[in-house]
């Protein structure tokens, strides 16, 4: 990362040391001690470099950044930074129709739009807060509370949707498929005619895999499906669902889902009564299963009481948070969380990675180049502004 940083810089001098930035003229002081300064401005021509720059290090930009990254910066909206340490997945929060026209990677580092990103009709302003309304189990709005925007507003990429749930689900694989090779199959212990002097062809046994009832050549055997997957890459799914629930209005968040006990019937939870609340906050909502998260089977937000009223209930699954997974959260038509555990699943998926936490060093070290670079695009947006006033 530190080459890479030194790279950039380099490539970022000349880039921005051409006469042919009107914009960023009134901050090129500021901006030379920064590490990464400008991304291009409309004066640099995406497909050509200008004159005074290097054309070696003109393509290295390209190859990095992609095309996009040659275009104009937002007007009105400021960029959105990752903060998960991967400077090169910036996004912009409102891309330009030139910066989409220009998007012709599949993996456009710049705009959060591309062919594996899932695209709405209104375009969500990535990586701002949500703020989630909060119902009771009468389906009655509480209070309103913020969701984080890096976990539950972020772009839905679809590879890593399923890259994700192909790793969960060969996990799970129980692998006991297995055949009888010939020398597992019975019989077959002799030889059924001699060499020479029958006129058949020569055979050693009856259970061979050439014969009707003989063994398996080759065939499958006991073994593990489980493969490896970065916990980035983990992570970065259960942002992509909780986004997409949360884009389609699939996800409903409560004060608490714990059923009130009926005093008809002396103090029990009644399945009918927790079916009827469930499908009162589900009515706009369209689903043909649901998944219910808490906080766990002894919590105060669902617990016991949750899972007697609901557990003869087929389309309803109980999880605490821990235990939610992306295929879960994919599988189900909507979502129910209790606000104490999205709380606390946000606050899991927004913690340093381990092997990031292990060197605290190198983690300050790529949390500064991080603000760096966020104020250096932030005074590229204002001197653009101030250029075009």
């Amino acid at each position: 990362r530190r080459l890479l940083s030194q790279r950039l810089l380099a490539a970022a001098s000349d880039l921005c040391s051409c006469s042919s930035m009107p914009s960023c003229s009134s901050s090129a002081a500021s901006l030379s001690q920064l590490p990464f300064r400008c991304l291009g401005t409309a004066n640099h021509a995406p497909s050509t470099p200008p004159s005074q720059v290097n054309p070696t290090l003109w393509q290295q930009h390209r190859n990095l950044w992609g095309p996009t990254a040659a275009t104009l910066l937002p007007q009105s909206t400021m960029p959105a930074i990752r903060q998960d340490g991967d400077l090169s997945a910036a996004r912009m929060a409102s891309p330009t129709p030139a910066m989409l026209k220009s998007a012709s990677s599949a993996f456009p580092p710049t705009t959060g739009t591309g062919p594996l990103t899932v695209q709405y009709p209104v375009q969500p302003s990535y990586f701002q807060d949500r703020e989630a309304v909060v119902f009771d189990m009468g389906a009655q709005p509480v209070r309103v509370q913020a969701l984080p925007g890096r976990v539950f507003n972020v772009p839905v990429r679809i590879d890593i949707l399923k890259r994700v749930v192909r790793y969960l689900r060969a996990q799970w694989q129980q692998g006991t498929h297995k055949t009888k090779n010939r020398a597992e199959v019975r019989g077959g212990g002799r030889k059924p005619w001699p060499q020479k002097g029958t006129g058949n062809a020569r055979h050693g046994s009856i259970r061979s895999p050439i014969w009707v009832g003989g063994g398996a050549a080759h065939g499958p055997k006991p073994r593990s499906h489980a493969h490896s997957l970065p916990l980035s890459i983990q992570v970065m799914g259960y942002k992509s669902a909780l986004s997409a629930r949360a884009n389609e209005g699939r996800m409903i968040v409560v004060d608490s889902l714990a059923p009130e006990p009926s005093a008809q019937h002396g103090g029990k939870v009644k399945t009918k009564a927790t079916e009827q609340q469930l499908k009162r906050l589900l009515h706009s909502v369209p689903y043909k299963t649901a998944l219910l998260v808490d906080s766990g089977p002894y919590a105060a937000d669902g617990g016991e009481l949750l899972r007697r009223g609901s557990r003869n209930l087929p389309w309803v699954t109980i999880l605490p948070w821990q235990k939610v997974t992306v295929y879960h959260i994919l599988k189900h038509g909507a979502l129910i969380m209790t606000a104490d555990a999205a709380a606390a699943m946000a606050a899991k998926l927004q913690e340093p990675l381990p092997h990031h936490a292990a060197r605290p060093r190198r983690m300050a070290w790529w949390s500064e180049q991080q603000k760096a670079y966020r104020d250096a695009l932030t005074e590229l947006v204002a001197a653009q502004q101030q250029g075009q006033a």
